[in-house]
C-alpha cells in the first residue's frame, strides 16, 4: 500500500511553501524527505495551473498593470553561455512576465520563460482572451511588449508605456546594485487611458512579493530552481495563494471583512483554505 501524505499534513506543506520557505526548511518543518515536498509542489503547481486557468475566464477587470521578474534556472547565463548550454530550457535566465489588475489586486494570468517578443506575444494574447471588453494597459518600456499589443488589440485598447529614466553615471553603482531610477514618464501609446491609473507600481509591489514568498526568487542565496518545470509549478502555486487564499489588505480594508482578489473579482466568496488547495490533486 502506497505511503500517501495526510490531508493535513500537505496542507501545512503547502503552507509552509506560501510563506517563503525552501525545500529543505519545509521538510525539516513537517518531518518528511525533501523528495516528498518537491512533489507535493509540482503536483499542487499543476492543479492550480489548471483550477486558475479555466476559473479567470471572462473576466470584469478593465485596468491592467503587466511587468515581469527575473530569475535563473540551473545556472545563470553567463555561465550557461560559457558552457554552451545557453539555448536549453532548464539552464540560464528566466522571466516571470505577471499581469495585474489595478482595482482588484487579481494576476488572472502569467508566463514563464525568455524576455523575448514569442514570450511577450505569448503573455498578452493570454490576457486578451480573458477579458471580452475594451482594456487599459500600462507595461514598462520593453519593445516586444509594444509589438505585441498592435499585433494582438489593434486600435481597441488604451495603451500607456511607463519608462524609467536612470542615473548616468557611475558612482550610485556597486556589485549587485542596478543603476538608480531618476525620474519616470508615461507615453500614451493607444486610445485615452487614464494617467491616474497608469503606472506599473502594483506589479512591482506583487513582484517584491514574489521575492518575499518564493524561496526560488530570493536574490544572493543558493534558492533557485534546478529544473524549469518545477519553477513553473511554483509560480502557479504562489499565484493560487495570492488570487484565492490570502486576504489583501488593501481590498479587506475597503470591504470591512477579509477579502482576496478573486473575492473582489468575483470568482469566489470566500477565501480558500489550503485544504481545498490539496484537495484539487485529490
Amino acid at each position: 500500500m502506497p505511503n500517501i501524505l495526510k490531508r493535513e499534513k500537505q496542507a501545512q506543506i503547502a503552507k509552509c511553501l506560501s510563506e517563503g520557505n525552501g525545500i529543505r526548511t519545509t521538510s525539516r518543518i513537517v518531518g518528511c524527505s525533501k523528495n516528498t515536498v518537491n512533489s507535493l509542489q509540482l503536483k499542487l503547481g499543476e492543479a492550480c495551473g489548471d483550477y486558475q486557468d479555466a476559473l479567470f475566464q471572462d473576466l470584469p477587470c478593465r485596468v491592467f498593470s503587466a511587468d515581469e521578474i527575473w530569475s535563473f534556472c540551473q545556472k545563470k547565463a553567463k555561465t550557461a553561455r560559457r558552457k554552451g548550454e545557453e539555448n536549453t530550457p532548464d539552464h540560464g535566465d528566466i522571466w516571470t512576465h505577471t499581469a495585474l489588475c489595478v482595482d482588484t489586486k487579481l494576476v488572472p494570468c502569467w508566463f514563464v520563460g525568455r524576455r523575448d517578443e514569442a514570450a511577450a506575444h505569448a503573455f498578452l494574447s493570454d490576457l486578451a482572451s480573458r477579458v471580452n471588453h475594451k482594456i487599459q494597459l500600462t507595461t514598462d518600456g520593453h519593445e516586444p511588449y509594444i509589438e505585441a499589443v498592435e499585433r494582438i488589440w489593434g486600435m481597441d485598447v488604451d495603451y500607456l508605456v511607463l519608462e524609467k529614466i536612470y542615473s548616468s553615471t557611475t558612482e550610485t553603482r556597486v556589485a549587485y546594485n542596478p543603476a538608480r531610477v531618476v525620474a519616470t514618464r508615461t507615453r500614451i501609446v493607444q486610445g485615452t487611458p487614464d494617467r491616474s491609473k497608469g503606472g506599473t507600481s502594483y506589479s512591482e509591489s506583487h513582484n517584491q512579493k514574489i521575492r518575499q514568498k518564493m524561496r526560488r526568487f530570493t536574490r544572493l542565496t543558493n534558492g533557485h530552481s534546478k529544473k524549469s518545470v518545477h519553477h513553473v509549478a511554483a509560480v502557479s502555486f504562489h499565484m493560487f495563494v495570492h488570487n484565492l487564499i490570502t486576504p489583501h489588505e488593501t481590498l479587506t480594508r475597503a470591504q470591512g471583512s477579509n477579502c482576496t482578489p478573486a473575492m473582489a473579482a468575483g470568482r469566489a466568496t470566500t477565501p480558500y483554505a489550503f485544504e481545498q488547495l490539496v484537495d484539487l490533486i485529490r
